[in-house]
């Protein structure tokens, strides 16, 4: 026999039998009693919360997680509302004939215009005529009056030319009192028009949205706006696939290709990975934990028991969401499978406390009793300093922890309730049924008494892991990379990507300015360009644009004018045609303009920079020159325009790189705030509770120690936090402390078995329930989206460090005579 072991008893259920008038029997005679009606009651709620789920949206934009006043988001908000959207889909042909692929576009257009009332515009092109005629219009006035000297000193040869011809003497012999006149350079005319090509057009009335060799035509549709709900942007895409086919591509061209892209398309393949992952891990790690309780319970119908008032607990959680709060985002939308991972622990230690029961010889409303008052107990602790942790969220600024703290607070509080309301009537009922069973030949006499012997080696080992860990915690780092929490994309929607970039290679990235006066843009354009010369350390800003660049300022429209009317009426002096000297034929076009106005533009261009439905605005885009994707850079850029002070006002411009900049600025001020105030407050409740310092630290160890470790593996692996796998730190600390609290409680219920009879029996049932919430978790590791696949991977080593912290560090401190009794556990 081990040194310190006492012999085996044969049941602490016979040798302890409960005490009178306790809670639990005063409950269990009326739960059994009316378990049909507490089922039917559990029904018709679950029948209404599921009603109200019904109408729940999910939200994967970042300004979901956002709390109301910041800049950031209530520009954005702005200009979306006077604009509608400035985000598209784009439909993309690709045809080795260039004309069956602009065919098909153009027969496509015509046809979702007229099918389809959510869309506000269809253009494959975009009207340049006024460009083509205004090119002189666009030239640098530099250029112009070195274009209008180069014309004057032609005229003025041509007229001495004319001189010549009349007298007889050659233009290029100078005579005594006259000035040299030597052939004068050619205007150059052309030359100068192709300069400019980029800014006017390169020459027609029309440009299409068409790769240079023909090979790709993109379809571009505006939206009448762009909401955050993915219903609605599904539905966008689903009608375009649906109206691609419809139009037969292949009766255009056997080998014309059509397929959609855009950042409305972008957001719905994001959307689907998240949708995609959390069902196909979530069906894996249903069968995993339904083949873990099987067999840990010996009984197909105990999954059954355990799930089912759990999934009634989780459907109220979502019920209760879908009217306080009215939607999920990135982070609470996978907090069905944290609700699971918690609540499942209750059913857990109540199924294995009942069946405890009555495998030696109690009655079934002595089981419930006990699960009341003995596993009860523990749990009501647990869920009590748990969901107060989480509600404590709510009191942080950022509005994803806010609404986390109070969804995850309430799921845990109903799972509460549905265990120990719904669970016992419905277990109760199966066994008068008789269709719960259990081993009879696994009596308690197995269970060994005495302290834990390998006490002080434990110890030490544990010491050093964890001083370990805490070197490699210092090397934790938040994740910046915005790109590496999504999905990778298809190849084929990374083709798409590259056939639109043949299009439209200039690139999205920007911000986006809202302003009501035009005297604003030009001050915020003056301001801009000015910033840009004079920063030449760490420049950011690639450009500003706004209406400005197709309609030049009232001054220098004028100055250019001025000019070109002085070259028209030169010209109207001579026969001189400058078609002949390195000029196009319509040349006087060129010449015989006016001044060019807003409400000249096509529209395509003034959906761009004005706002839409008749309301008064302009809109300014300032192009960023660093990756949006790398918070560092975006952080630079939005130091840059963040603030745009002109004119005694600030102007905010608006991106969702600027929210994500926010979003982690406010989620490393929340983390310390948060991880101290849950650590407070779980304390403060396991102190209330036990009422006893050192019996509080010893609960609190196996979560202490297990974050400890996760951190120290997540430094030595390089495992980044970020705001996609953060959301697990909670349940890590809810599963450490309510391992503790349950297996402290039940070594104080009986603490002359010693530490190894409460690890025996309690002990078995807690590695059960922290490897069936790692096991719903788990199948995130096979996630697309990389932020999931973080997310189960920081799931599984967490809930395994905790795991060890629990079986090493419990035995070690409870393995010895000198922990004191708590005030209130029974003799």
């Amino acid at each position: 026999m081990d040194a310190g072991a006492l012999p085996p008893v044969k049941s602490d259920f016979m040798n302890n039998p409960p005490k009178t008038n306790t809670i639990g029997q005063k409950l269990a005679p009326v739960i059994i009693r009316f378990s049909w009606l507490i089922l039917l009651i559990s029904a018709a709620l679950s029948y209404l919360a599921f009603t109200e789920i019904k109408s729940l949206k999910v939200s994967t934009s970042l300004d979901a997680l956002m709390p109301e006043g910041v800049p950031s988001v209530e520009n954005l908000h702005r200009v979306l509302e006077k604009t509608g959207s400035f985000a598209s889909i784009m439909i993309v042909a690709q045809s080795p004939d260039a004309e069956a692929g602009l065919k098909f576009i153009q027969d496509l257009r015509e046809r979702i215009t007229k099918q389809y009332d959510w869309i506000a515009a269809a253009n494959y092109s975009e009207d340049i005529s006024l460009f083509e005629r205004h090119k002189l219009l666009y030239v640098e006035t530099a250029d112009l009056i070195d274009l209008q000297q180069k014309i004057k000193d032609r005229v003025a040869f041509e007229k001495q030319k004319l001189i010549s011809d009349l007298d007889g003497i050659p233009v290029n012999i100078r005579l005594r009192s006259e000035p040299y006149f030597a052939a004068p350079p050619p205007v150059g005319l052309n030359d100068l028009v192709e300069k400019y090509e980029d800014g006017a057009g390169k020459g027609g009335t029309e440009r299409l949205f068409q790769s240079d060799d023909g090979e790709v035509t993109i379809l571009v549709v505006w939206p009448k706006s762009a909401s955050a709900d993915l219903n609605g942007s599904r539905r966008m895409i689903r009608d375009m696939e649906a109206a691609i086919a419809a139009q037969n591509p292949a009766g255009y061209h056997p080998d014309l290709k059509v397929s959609t892209g855009g950042r409305i398309k972008n957001r719905v393949i994001q959307f689907d990975a998240v949708i995609s992952d959390v069902r196909i891990s979530g069906i894996i790690s249903g069968l995993l934990i339904a083949l873990l309780l099987m067999a840990a319970f010996r009984n197909p119908l105990g999954v059954i028991y355990i799930l089912l008032p759990l999934v009634a607990g989780i459907v109220w959680t979502f019920g209760v969401t879908a009217i306080v709060i009215g939607g999920l985002n990135l982070i609470t939308v996978f907090l069905a499978l944290i609700l699971f991972g918690l609540g499942v622990d209750f059913g857990i230690h109540n199924m294995a406390r009942y069946l405890e029961v009555r495998r030696m010889g109690g009655t079934i409303e002595e089981a419930v009793a006990t699960i009341i008052d003995k596993t009860g107990r523990a749990s009501l602790i647990a869920a009590i300093t748990t969901a107060a942790g989480f509600y404590s969220l709510m009191l942080t600024d950022f509005r994803a922890s806010s609404e986390f703290g109070f969804i995850a607070g309430t799921g845990l509080v109903l799972t509460f309730i549905a265990m120990y309301t719904a669970f016992p009537a419905f277990l109760s009922l199966m066994d008068r049924l008789r269709l719960v069973t259990w081993d009879k030949g696994r009596m308690a006499a197995e269970v060994r008494r005495g302290a834990f012997p390998y006490r002080k080696p434990v110890l030490i080992l544990s010491g050093v892991l964890l001083a370990v860990a805490a070197f490699f915690a210092t090397r934790v780092e938040y994740e910046n990379n915005f790109a590496r929490l999504q999905a990778e994309k298809t190849p084929e929607d990374r083709e798409v990507s590259r056939l639109i970039s043949r299009v439209f290679s200039g690139g999205t990235d920007r911000a986006v300015l809202f302003v009501e006066t035009l005297e604003e843009v030009r001050a915020i354009e003056d301001y801009i360009n000015g910033y840009i010369l004079a920063d030449t350390e760490t420049p950011t800003i690639r450009k500003i644009e706004s209406f400005y660049r197709y309609v030049p300022r009232e001054a220098v429209q004028e100055e250019r004018l001025a000019i070109i009317r002085d070259i028209h009426d030169m010209l109207a002096e001579t026969d001189f045609n400058p078609a002949e000297d390195e000029a196009p034929e319509n040349w006087r076009d060129y010449l015989d303009i006016g001044a060019v106005n807003l409400d000249d533009l096509p529209d395509g261009l003034q959906r761009v920079y004005t706002a839409s439905d008749g309301a008064r605005g302009y809109l300014i885009y300032i192009f960023n020159s660093v990756s949006m994707n790398r918070a560092h850079l975006a952080r630079q850029f939005s130091d840059d325009v963040r603030g745009i002070h002109v004119a005694g006002r600030t102007y905010y411009p608006a991106t969702e790189a600027f929210i994500f900049v926010d979003m982690l600025a406010l989620m490393k001020k929340d983390a310390f705030f948060a991880v101290g105030l849950i650590g407070v407050i779980t304390t403060a409740l396991i102190f209330l509770f036990f009422r006893n310092i050192r019996m509080t630290l010893i609960v609190l160890s196996p979560a202490a120690a297990g974050l400890l470790l996760t951190f120290g593996v997540m430094g030595l692996i390089d495992l980044r936090l970020s705001i996609m796998n953060m959301v697990i730190l909670p349940s890590l600390v809810g599963i450490g402390v309510d391992n503790g609290i349950h297996i402290v409680h039940r070594y104080l219920e009986n603490r002359q078995d010693g530490i190894l009879a409460a690890m025996q029996t309690t002990g078995k049932a807690a590695i059960l329930t922290t490897l069936t919430t790692m096991l719903g978790f788990s199948g995130l590791i096979a996630a697309d989206m990389r932020g999931l696949h973080s997310l189960g991977l920081l799931a599984v080593i967490g809930f395994t460090c905790c795991l060890i912290a629990t079986f090493t560090l419990l035995p070690a401190f409870l393995g010895t005579p000198r922990i004191p009794k708590s005030k209130d556990q029974p003799d």
